[in-house]
């Protein structure tokens, strides 16, 4: 069931978008106030990241490793993480699993057994930690997807894998996590006027209100805004807000052009446009007249002739979320 509702809605445009500027902030630093405390710096070796250091021919390597772990010289890091492996390509490349069957225990694969105990004989105090970012299939359904990651089975995975740390190694992994990334979606933040790139920052331009009768179809959501969550919903549907759901990238279907008009069709029509609408040829002439720029672009006049014609999208740049001024009459489910 569809209703039509008058509404006001905001066309928005991304003409004149600009990006924001990061305001000054005034930081404090007091030693005697309670805060937070800076823990350290801390590195990540996972997604075969490291593989190439295990290559690197001597004294080479052990400079750097140097580098990276003696306390009090280079980086000096207090923390690292390691990944469990489990034979899938997980960013870069792959990193060889120590369970390859439920029976399987090899703890000599790979180079991150090698890696942990080279930071640690540089700085026995330095923390370590493990996360997986796949498992091996025995693991369970879904390969190395997130439901196979949350099972009895993949916390005894991990657990052998600490276990063998400390076993073969004499190394104490006190910390150890669960994949906690979402999938990649591919998410832009809002679009750039002219490539359609993504900038961090930029802002939709110019909305402008527009009153229209529109049909919204059964499933359509209302949102009251007598609640105690009203400021928030504004925030995230008002289009020009900061971290709007429009700002975030979430409606940037509508700034995309579906249809197009090749010019050598465009010049016809538009010589039959103007042929039959006096009030069009017009209204075009004194644009020509008006507005040098666009009486010096083919494309430009094209488009004006496009824009007017059966095919152009009337809905291209139409946010689709209205202002209701009344519910009444409408099935609110309240």
């Amino acid at each position: 069931m569809q209703k039509q509702i008058p509404l006001a809605v905001l066309l928005c445009t991304l003409l004149g978008a600009t990006p924001a500027f990061a305001q000054s902030v005034s930081v404090t630093v007091d030693p005697a106030s309670p805060g937070p405390i800076f823990d350290g710096l801390g590195a990540v070796s996972a997604g075969a990241s490291s593989r190439l250091l295990y290559d690197y021919p001597e004294p080479y390597r052990s400079q750097v490793l140097d580098y990276l772990f003696r306390p009090n010289y280079g980086a000096a890091l207090q923390h690292l993480k390691v990944e469990i492996g489990s034979d899938v390509n997980s960013t870069d490349g792959s990193e060889p699993s120590h369970m390859r069957t439920p029976q399987d225990k090899n703890f000599t694969r790979g180079y991150e057994w090698w890696l942990m105990l080279e930071a640690h004989r540089r700085n026995p105090k330095i923390i370590l930690d493990t996360l997986a970012w796949g498992a091996p299939g025995w693991v369970g359904p879904g390969g190395s997807g997130k439901p196979t990651l949350y099972t009895p089975a993949m916390a005894h995975y991990s657990a052998v894998f600490l276990n063998g740390a400390e076993s073969q190694y004499h190394l104490n992994i006190p910390y150890t996590g669960i994949w906690n990334e979402k999938p990649f979606e591919g998410r832009q933040v809002l679009f750039t006027p002219g490539e359609g790139g993504a900038r961090p920052g930029a802002t939709p331009g110019d909305c402008a209100p527009a009153r229209e009768r529109l049909s919204f179809p059964a499933g359509s959501a209302i949102v009251p805004l007598d609640q105690r969550a009203a400021r928030v919903a504004i925030h995230l549907l008002e289009p020009q807000a900061p971290d709007s759901l429009l700002a975030w990238g979430f409606f940037n279907a509508i700034f995309e052009r579906k249809e197009y008009a090749e010019p050598y069709v465009m010049e016809g029509v538009a010589r039959d446009m103007l042929a039959k609408d006096p009030k069009l040829r017009e209204e075009f002439e004194r644009r020509l007249a008006e507005d040098k720029d666009f009486a010096a672009s083919p494309e430009a006049r094209l488009d004006f002739f496009y824009r007017r014609s059966p095919w152009w999208d009337p809905r291209l740049g139409l946010y689709p979320v209205g202002r209701l001024a009344s519910l009444e009459g409408l099935p609110t489910n309240r």
